[in-house]
């Protein structure tokens, strides 16, 4: 059983999942992985397009 963290509230579960045979699963967030360059917050999670910390209200 995997428990699935709130994308911006890591202490709140949103989902669980259950992998049988040969799976896997990868997640991501900004919540721990983060730091301020000036006034800016940058993350880990980088654009391709950009290469730069991606800029959306998904993450």
């Amino acid at each position: 059983m995997i428990g699935l963290s709130h994308p911006r509230f890591d202490q709140v579960t949103i989902g669980k999942l259950s992998l049988s045979g040969q799976a896997g699963i990868a997640t991501s967030s900004a919540v721990k992985r983060s730091w301020k360059s000036g006034t800016v917050r940058l993350h880990h999670i980088i654009d391709p397009r950009t290469g730069r910390p991606a800029d959306s209200d998904c993450i």
